[in-house]
């Protein structure tokens, strides 16, 4: 039977290119990062020589910085764009630092974003984790605010069967050194009430008070769980008197056993600094007994 030599049927892979080795029709080699195919046989002709060889993949442009990935970004978190000549790295940016566009809208940057701020600003906070006659809070009004909300919930005592006044101190000094400053204080209010059970409504007149402390809130034998509240806006520019004016009132029971809710109106309160200091915290305590657990004192700072 007749035979037919059909040749190759098949490219035959021959690795890199060598001088040395013959080579024949449909072998494969690669050379300067190309490759190429025999199309004739021979030995010792290069690839160059397009009478022995085909090219058969050629390679892209060497990279360089500003158009190879791998030399243009150095650092991990580095990041790649593009500008009009180019590929060009931006480094990594600084923790928190936010990414975005540039003023001419031509590249990404890196942008540091301001603090946030607000008007109204929680200064400063304390709650009483057990009963206690006064609540402190030190170094809570300095130079950054010269208008101030003092907020005081949960306010009860442990007295029953008697008046029970809150009483306000001006305090100086850093935070966990204050002391009560030696000051003059007065104190205006007027309030009001009326009794649920009976029907009858009370008004009492202004008082002023010129002993120690401001005077915000009355308390008679409130009924335990029964809370009183303060809210009051303090004005103070850095070594003048501290002025003060705001709302009270919180359930108490009378002395004849029923219940009003006791609201002092219009309350305003001044203080005189009698010394040359600033003052820097506030106190509150309680005439008579303990303030129970669980009151808390509130500042918020407004500029």
């Amino acid at each position: 039977m007749a035979t037919i030599n059909l040749g190759r049927v098949k490219p035959v892979f021959r690795g890199a290119y060598a001088g040395g080795t013959a080579y024949v029709v449909d072998d494969i080699v690669t050379s300067g990062n190309e490759t190429f195919i025999c199309i004739q046989a021979s030995t010792g002709n290069a690839t160059s020589n397009a009478s022995y060889w085909t090219k058969l993949a050629a390679k892209g442009t060497d990279g360089t910085d500003g158009t190879d990935v791998g030399t243009t970004i150095t650092t991990q978190g580095d990041l790649l764009y593009r500008d009009g000549s180019g590929l060009q790295r931006l480094a990594k940016g600084t923790a928190s630092q936010e990414l975005r566009m540039n003023s001419g809208a031509t590249a990404p940057e890196w942008h540091t974003p301001a603090v946030a701020t607000s008007d109204y600003v929680k200064v400063a906070t304390s709650t009483l984790g057990s009963d206690a006659n006064t609540i402190t809070i030190d170094y809570c009004f300095t130079s950054t605010y010269n208008t101030y909300d003092l907020v005081i919930s949960k306010y009860h005592t442990d007295q029953t069967g008697t008046n029970s006044q809150m009483r306000m101190y001006l305090r100086d000094g850093a935070s966990g050194s204050g002391s009560d400053a030696s000051l003059s204080y007065s104190s205006v209010y007027d309030y009001a009430y009326g009794n649920f059970d009976t029907g009858s409504q009370t008004r009492g007149g202004s008082k002023v008070y010129t002993t120690a402390g401001f005077y915000p809130l009355n308390t008679w034998d409130a009924p335990n769980g029964a809370f009183s509240y303060v809210n009051m806006r303090i004005l103070h520019n850095t070594g003048q008197p501290f002025i003060m004016g705001g709302l009270s009132g919180g359930k108490q029971a009378s002395s004849s056993g029923g219940t009003h809710y006791a609201q002092y109106n219009n309350y305003i309160s001044t203080g005189t600094i009698t010394k040359n200091s600033t003052m820097t915290g506030l106190k509150i305590a309680s005439v008579g007994g303990n303030i129970k657990a669980g009151c808390t004192m509130t500042i918020y700072g407004i500029k």
